[in-house]
């Protein structure tokens, strides 16, 4: 006696479709809040995040593919470090970590 099984793959490779888009949908929300944590009053109060002046701090923010699971959310221009944790001359104005924050608490949803 023999007993053929088959099985349907679709639900498998549907959520493992779904799996592999998460972090491209984690990563996009990560820089969509990062761009909307930027304050209007300059100089920025101290740990108040800094404000937007020209852009250039947004729009150097950008989501980047390591491989097929991964993403990065990286901040081009060189002056972020210096906003992010201070100088000896200047207080931290944090905004990265201020919008990791903020997306851990509340992840997007996969749709």
């Amino acid at each position: 006696m023999y007993i053929k099984l088959t099985t349907n793959n679709t639900p498998i490779q549907t959520i493992r479709n779904r799996a592999s888009a998460y972090p491209k949908h984690l990563a996009d929300d990560m820089v969509r809040v990062l761009n909307t944590q930027f304050g209007a009053v300059s100089p920025a109060p101290i740990g108040a995040p800094p404000a937007r002046k020209s852009g250039a701090l947004a729009r150097s923010i950008v989501a980047v593919r390591v491989d097929a699971y991964r993403w990065r959310v990286v901040v081009g221009a060189d002056y972020a470090r210096f906003l992010e944790f201070g100088t000896k001359r200047m207080r931290a104005r944090p905004f990265f970590l201020r919008g990791f924050e903020a997306v851990k608490m509340n992840p997007p949803k996969l749709g």
